[in-house]
């Protein structure tokens, strides 16, 4: 963490978070957010948002067809632009987002469901970790 600012009123830092594969963290629903639970988490792949090329590779092993992941980015893409409205000031950016950035598939630990993996846009899954 680096202080970028301190006064009597604000104090401004920055924040370096690393996610890597393998990795365990705590993550939150903040309040109900669509399909997050609340639990431990393991993370299983860092995905572009079109698998293609070298990222097939990274989850050739894993318990989730490339199929499965590319339509739940595909989906959560559609709903949050949706959800947006193409006239908001910020579409541009949460579209670079979302397609842009990595997106991080991670699995909940000790659960062995289908509904247990999961992927969320990198942005979105730095808002609701915390480290173990």
């Amino acid at each position: 963490m680096r202080f970028l600012e301190n006064d009597s009123q604000a104090i401004a830092v920055e924040v370096v978070r690393r996610v890597s594969v393998g990795s365990q963290y705590r993550i939150s629903s903040s309040y109900g957010y669509a399909g997050i639970d609340d639990g431990v988490v393991e993370v299983l792949a860092i995905l572009p948002h079109k698998i293609e090329g070298e990222a097939l590779g990274t989850i050739a092993d894993l318990p989730v067809r490339v199929s499965d992941v590319q339509s739940w980015i595909d989906g959560h893409t559609e709903v949050e632009l949706q959800n947006l409205g193409e006239d908001e000031d910020s579409y541009g950016q949460i579209q670079e987002s979302l397609t842009e950035l990595p997106w991080i598939l991670y699995h909940y630990s000790g659960r062995h469901d289908s509904e247990s993996y999961q992927v969320l846009p990198l942005e979105t899954f730095l808002d609701h970790i915390s480290q173990l």
